[in-house]
């Protein structure tokens, strides 16, 4: 049960009931000496009036950027609290670490080094069984870091916001640069396989830092829009601002008319109408289908997804089960060149949109999905699919082996920015040692495997798992590779679409068709189809 506590207006006297959070907050920072104005959402916003909150959501950015101080409140203190800002802030201050974003070169520490604590203790930190460790990263599970509505406060406040826990306070920046700094480093994925397992999600608690220093750095340094995907990660109690909460940053005032009409705040549409829309407004400002990316790969429906069209994105909720082909600020790939889209807009059906679409291939068989990347059965399931096919793979010229494995992480190194990767030696023997290691543990399962194999096989695994995670192998008709979505199954089409970075799944059922999901497929992500004999785009109506 909330328990509500009584507080009054200054002004007006007036009684107002508040919950526990915010009347510890407002204790906090009362001066009895001295009068203080603040403006905090929950009591200047009516938020059971529908139309004063869809005003005030425009509102929100210049709140943000004319505020003197925004304080972010994570709660009161606990035991954790004074250690954790204290390494926070020592990370922070590093001189290899800048709190703003521009991440400058690596420190001289290696992998080895954090292994045995040698590197640690070096640099004056914790070693690696610390409480700090943990502390630190317990402030990161605090629900504040999920909302949406934090980013617009991180990105467009004037000065750094200060976090304040209890007693304590740190500037947003340094704590939040501090959990970026150690990711940035490859201490994360380190740390992770040290730490007992309750502290699983490492990873997904340090992806919230990530995403939000990366957006201050963006709109802050860049003057640049983040993407609307990036609200998947981000949690609102009510789904419509998923959207409204990044209305702030997007820049909508320079959007063509048509997109301004459909972003419009109204809380009394439906929340699949404000996806829909959005989604539209969205591609008509950008001239490009990038976000149906996000779209599809719903195996699992729930009431709201199942509503919504096939090719609007649920914003409401995250795909945690497949890896991402595209980032929320830049895409490694450009699989339709740089062919615009053409209006998507079909007079007279709003839940439909025009694409135009060139069928490269047809699934002619899937990998099983119920095997894990690290099962020796799983990799020998993949050497058999692609046995059967020429030893040159057609659309690169590379031997099929080696078309395998850049398929299996996307031919991208960790940086989604850059194509092609500068460890592309490394990784591939890494991945001939991995399948060695599989074929023996098959084939030969009592002859010992020595231990270099088991530990080469970490950089080929690592990119797979960063870039195709949850994504099932599939062979096309023509001897294509590919990396597809948990829902695609043989006979289906894959299309290049105009205006969009990769490839899809485009199913047609009782003459309609439907978006199923994004996929990877090699050697054609860089529009080269757009070269071939007799190509030509088809209309088709997606629903």
């Amino acid at each position: 049960m909330d328990i509500r506590h009584p507080i009054y207006d200054g002004v007006s006297k007036k009684r107002l009931l508040v919950s526990t959070n915010l009347y510890n907050l407002l204790r906090r920072l009362r001066d009895p000496a001295a009068s203080t104005t603040l403006w905090i959402d929950a009591l200047c916003i009516n938020q059971d009036d529908f139309d004063e909150r869809a005003s005030q959501v425009l509102l929100m950015a210049d709140i943000y950027r004319r505020a003197r101080a925004v304080v972010l409140w994570l709660g009161e203190e606990d035991d954790e609290t004074k250690t954790a800002f204290a390494l926070a802030d020592q990370l922070a201050h590093h001189p290899d670490c800048n709190p703003d974003g521009e991440f400058a070169p690596p420190v001289p520490m290696t992998a080895l080094d954090l292994l045995d604590g040698s590197g640690l203790a070096r640099l004056g930190l914790p070693p690696e069984d610390s409480p700090a460790w943990r502390a630190l990263f317990n402030v990161f599970r605090r629900p504040v870091f999920q909302r949406v509505w934090i980013i617009q406060e991180m990105a467009l406040a004037r000065y750094p916001p200060m976090v304040l826990c209890g007693s304590h306070t740190i500037l947003l920046p340094y704590l939040v640069g501090s959990m970026t700094f150690l990711s940035t480093r490859g201490w994360m994925d380190l740390m992770q396989t040290r730490l007992p397992q309750e502290d699983g999600d490492l990873f997904n608690v340090q992806s919230y830092a990530d995403d939000i220093i990366k957006i201050r750095w963006a709109v802050r340094r860049r003057n640049q829009a983040p993407s609307i995907a990036l609200v998947l990660r981000f949690k609102a109690t009510d789904p419509r601002d998923k959207i409204y909460g990044m209305l702030g940053l997007m820049k909508v005032p320079e959007m063509p008319e048509a997109s301004r009409a459909l972003l419009q705040p109204d809380y009394r549409k439906a929340v699949e109408d404000v996806y829909r829309d959005a989604t539209i407004a969205f591609i008509l400002a950008e001239n490009n289908l990038a976000l149906l990316s996000f779209a599809g790969h719903r195996r699992d429906q729930d009431q709201e997804s199942a509503r919504l069209p096939s090719w609007v994105p649920d914003y409401a909720v995250r795909n945690g089960r497949t890896a991402a082909l595209i980032s929320a600020f830049y895409s490694p790939y450009q699989a339709s060149g740089a062919v615009p889209p053409g209006s998507p807009v079909v007079p007279g059906q709003p839940r439909s949109i025009a694409v135009r679409a060139f069928r490269l291939d047809t699934i002619a068989a899937m990998a099983r999905q119920d095997l894990d990347p690290l099962e020796p059965l799983h990799m020998v399931e993949l050497i058999g699919m692609i046995r059967r096919l020429p030893s040159t793979y057609a659309p690169t010229g590379e031997e099929v082996e080696e078309a395998l494995w850049k398929t299996l992480v996307g031919n991208c190194g960790m940086k989604l920015s850059e194509r092609g990767f500068p460890e592309e030696q490394e990784v591939r023997e890494s991945f001939k040692e991995l399948m060695r290691f599989h074929l023996l543990k098959v084939y030969r399962p009592q002859e010992p495997v020595p231990r270099r194999i088991v530990k080469q096989d970490e950089k080929f695994l690592r990119l797979h798992m960063y870039h195709m995670a949850g994504r099932p192998f599939f062979v096309t008709r023509r001897g294509v590779l590919g990396m597809g979505g948990p829902e695609f199954h043989a006979g289906d089409a894959v299309y290049v679409v105009a205006g969009s970075p990769v490839p899809f799944v485009i199913r047609a059922e009782n003459g309609r068709f439907r978006l199923v999901g994004d996929c990877y497929v090699h050697g054609i992500m860089d529009g080269e189809v757009l070269a071939r004999a007799g190509f030509a785009w088809e209309q088709m109506i997606l629903d």
